[in-house]
């Protein structure tokens, strides 16, 4: 009489549900000899199969900054280390106020619907991005911050819960978007007066603030005395020496400043020289509060779009006497002498 024990090693299906009864039996025959009690013959061991995976959930947003106005990536990651499949899997992404959904890009499997649920019945072992564009209300103000949370659930066990909960905050910035236009009319004769007119204009989603430095400035050609320099708004300085017009002051979304400048052109400037003059502006275009972008003010009756505001010094207008026919000088003889005799009966005795 004797024993021998045999060790079998079964791999369980990964898609196994949890709960679902694992039966295996083994059976024992001989041809040797007969065995008086074959009902011990065979064995039976039943186990219960447990689903079970450390899955995870991680979550970024891009760019961070974001701008009011554009658009904000959120990538998820769904992480399935394994060993078994992530039945039942589901993606929530509750989208937070102040954006817009645009896209949403899953890997094969997932069905994504609304703003935003994803679902995958048997997530393989792996990792699987799920990408979500949305765009951001440009009227959102800058400093505004956006907190986005998921979560992601399954029927299958999680040794290790808490970490398929991530969520990710976003700043709004925004920014000014400023551009200039500068026109002239006057005199335009040698000693003449003009009068160039800028209008700055913010048409960006945020305000401008009153940045370091000065928001325009504008050097008059040689050509030209400065007299003055106002505005309706902010501060407008002018440096006659320099023939340099300042101005500084915030400027609000959608808001327009206009600085008025006076000049007077030298009287020695020959007719026919071309006047060119154009000013320069520096505004903060990423709502970080510096001003690294510049432009240059353009002319808005040329086509271009940073086009120099231009004049041509021209001779003073002398107004000609026309010549009289001969019966034209009879008739203002005529005019001549009836008036001097209306003049003589009204003269007192």
């Amino acid at each position: 009489m004797g024993s021998a024990t045999f060790t079998l090693v079964g791999r369980v299906a990964p898609d196994l549900a949890t709960g679902t009864a694992i039966v295996n039996t083994a059976t024992l025959a001989a041809t040797t000899s007969t065995d008086p009690n074959p009902d011990n013959d065979s064995a039976t061991a039943t186990v219960t199969a447990r689903s079970e995976a450390d899955f995870q959930l991680t979550k970024t947003a891009a760019p961070e900054p974001v701008t009011a106005g554009g658009t904000l990536t959120y990538t998820l990651t769904v992480v399935n280390p394994g060993p078994s499949l992530l039945l039942a899997a589901t993606l929530t992404d509750p989208l937070p106020a102040g954006v817009t959904l645009q896209t949403v890009s899953a890997p094969p499997g997932w069905t994504c619907t609304g703003a935003v649920t994803c679902t995958h019945p048997a997530v393989p072992v792996g990792t699987h991005p799920i990408s979500i564009v949305v765009l951001v209300d440009p009227a959102l103000p800058g400093g505004s911050v956006l907190v986005n949370a998921a979560i992601l659930t399954a029927s299958t066990l999680d040794p290790v819960p808490g970490d398929a909960e991530p969520a990710v905050s976003s700043t709004v910035l925004a920014p000014a978007a400023v551009t200039a236009t500068k026109s002239v009319a006057g005199s335009f004769r040698p000693g003449g007066v003009v009068t160039y007119t800028i209008a700055l204009t913010n048409s960006g989603p945020g305000s401008q603030p009153d940045l370091a430095g000065d928001e325009l400035s504008d050097v008059l050609p040689a050509q030209l005395a400065l007299l003055t320099a106002n505005a309706d708004a902010g501060v407008a300085l002018a440096d006659p020496p320099s023939r340099t017009v300042t101005w500084n002051g915030p400027l609000a979304a959608g808001a327009t400043v206009t600085i008025t400048i006076t000049a007077r052109i030298d009287a020695l400037v020959p007719t026919g020289t071309p006047i060119v003059n154009q000013a320069t502006f520096q505004y903060d275009a990423d709502g970080d509060g510096t001003p690294e972008a510049a432009g240059v003010s353009d002319d808005p009756d040329l086509p271009g779009a940073a086009d120099p505001t231009t004049f041509e010094v021209s001779q003073e207008t002398v107004l000609e006497i026309p010549a009289l026919t001969p019966p034209g000088l009879l008739l203002l003889a005529l005019l001549l002498a009836a008036g001097t005799i209306v003049r003589l009966r009204r003269r007192p005795a």
